[in-house]
């Protein structure tokens, strides 16, 4: 979340008078508060974690492994999460807030015609296949790592696509009450259906040799069913 800071009467005068003089004072650092240095802590072996799991799969990995990556004892794991599973946990879900939020960040309402909406679902793509790209340990996460675990977080996943199925649902809708898109739609089930191709090519993107070609490719076809079908015209 981004958030925007005032500058207090003056500031500015006194940035151009440190720039004339060269001096830069510094406030001292805000400590963080136990609670900020926990959080800190979890995420760092979230990341060393998220690592290990797209190297060795979840049940190969082990706490020792993470431990490696981030270079600390394994005891150290202990304070901050009960076990692997816990850790695979909080590591699936910040891998699916990254990912869904490519979709919910966008306003449904915004688009006011189709070749408006084309654009956001253009936009759409490219950032989620982009997103694969640059954090390809995430892909492995979410469409492989997960499933190895339980019954409990495969859920989880086919729950965060349904949230970002509703969402998309809510772009149809919009489209619907702005007279561009197709009235009789089945909103729910197309809904679901594009949210299918979607993904389908994110995790094609995770795999491919050439993840940013095969990006491109997925978003040009995705975008092109959507609005130009399959149909000879």
């Amino acid at each position: 979340m981004v958030t925007a800071h005032h500058a207090t009467p003056g500031a500015s005068a006194a940035i151009r008078l440190d720039a004339l003089t060269g001096s830069t004072a510094k406030k001292p650092a805000r400590r963080l508060s136990a609670a900020e240095l926990t959080e800190s802590r979890r995420e760092e072996i979230a990341d060393a974690a998220i690592k290990v799991f797209a190297l060795h799969g979840y049940r190969d990995a082990s706490i020792a492994q993470i431990a490696s990556q981030m270079g600390a004892g394994h005891g150290t794991i202990y304070r901050y999460f009960e076990n692997k599973r816990a850790i695979a946990e909080y590591v699936l879900n910040r891998s699916l807030l990254k990912l869904t939020s490519v979709v919910t960040d966008e306003p449904p309402e915004a688009s006011n015609n189709a070749a408006e909406y084309r654009a956001q679902v253009e936009r759409i793509g490219r950032g989620l296949y982009d997103l694969m790209i640059a954090e390809p340990e995430l892909g492995s996460v979410v469409f492989f790592v997960a499933g190895q675990v339980d019954s409990e977080m495969r859920e989880q996943v086919q729950g965060a696509f349904d949230a970002v199925a509703q969402v998309t649902e809510m772009y149809l809708h919009n489209g619907i009450k702005k007279d561009f898109l197709d009235p009789s739609l089945d909103t729910f089930r197309t809904a679901a259906a594009i949210v299918g191709m979607i993904f389908e090519g994110a995790r094609r993107v995770h795999l491919a040799d050439n993840p940013r070609a095969e990006g491109e490719s997925w978003s040009a076809t995705v975008t092109h069913l959507m609005f130009d079908g399959i149909v000879a015209r």
